[in-house]
């Protein structure tokens, strides 16, 4: 009786072992470089080359941001990324201040309508870019072409704004001076010669174009080489015109022009007027009243 009991027992606790369900096994975990990774919502590269085109433009170095910017949209679009409207404004914002190119204002006008039509309502993309815009005024844009829903073929239509130079006043400061009268013809020179006043005309206008200041001021460092006779007379000599390296951004583009404007003119003007050799700075002020 006791071993047909205890069978029946055992067999239960076989059973209840034998059913009593084990943990879920883990799932292995992806290999690495698999290609189940969700792809980013961004192009990688194009962002590198995004950064580089705005370091490039604080150092001034347009042509190779310009460059940079334009790769960077490239790879966006070969990884099927839409572009951000910040790259959009940056680009276009670099090519607006190269001066004096029509093509390269006409392209950015683009860029920067395409920067404000994608930024999303309250992003700081649209009053950038819309700041951005209103200086392409003088050079012809036309607004009515920016409430458009999409990109213009052409955007400059209107007659360009020109430079105020015709009432242009011209200030020369002694800022450092040199003994020889030399350098105190060269200043008065700059002040009432018609054809320096005409050369420093020419470098305002693109300067008024890139910043519609009415007034600009930069140093001119100068350096006169006197060649002397048998008889240690002044018989000519070659003046220098440089650049002040402190000088930037868009006066430093104004000082270029000035010394390659006034080249001409100081070769002529160094074969008399001075003693001997000197060296001075002045600084030249235009105004346009």
């Amino acid at each position: 009786m006791r071993a047909v009991l205890v069978l029946p027992l055992v067999l239960l606790g076989c059973e209840a072992r034998k059913a009593a369900p084990g943990p879920s096994p883990a799932p292995s975990p992806a290999p690495a470089g698999s290609n189940d990774r969700p792809a980013p919502p961004t192009s990688r590269l194009g962002e590198y080359y995004w950064v580089s085109g705005q370091v490039n433009t604080e150092k001034g170095r347009l042509g190779v941001a310009v460059d940079a910017f334009q790769r960077a949209i490239s790879e966006f679009e070969s990884e099927k990324k839409d572009v951000p409207a910040g790259l959009l404004c940056d680009y276009g914002a670099a090519l607006r201040r190269r001066v004096g190119d029509a093509r390269a204002a006409e392209q950015a006008a683009r860029l920067l309508h395409r920067c404000f039509l994608t930024a999303a309502p309250g992003a700081p993309e649209r009053t950038r870019s819309l700041r951005e815009l209103v200086e392409l005024e003088p050079a012809g844009l036309d607004p009515a072409l920016v409430g458009r829903d999409t990109p213009s073929d052409t955007y400059l239509i209107r007659p360009a704004a020109k430079a105020p130079v015709d009432k242009l006043k011209v200030t020369v400061a002694r800022t450092q001076k040199a003994g020889d009268r030399g350098y105190e013809n060269w200043a008065k020179f700059l002040e009432g010669n018609p054809d320096a006043r005409a050369a420093l005309a020419r470098c305002f206008e693109p300067y008024w174009q890139a910043t519609q200041k009415t007034t600009v001021a930069a140093a001119m460092p100068v350096k006169l080489k006197a060649r002397l006779d048998d008889d240690d007379e002044y018989a000519g000599g070659t003046l220098e015109i440089a650049v002040d390296p402190a000088l930037a951004g868009p006066e430093k583009t104004f000082g270029e022009c000035m010394a390659a404007e006034l080249k001409p003119l100081a070769a002529e003007f160094a074969k008399k007027g001075s003693d001997g050799s000197w060296a001075g700075t002045v600084t030249v002020t235009l105004a346009a009243e």
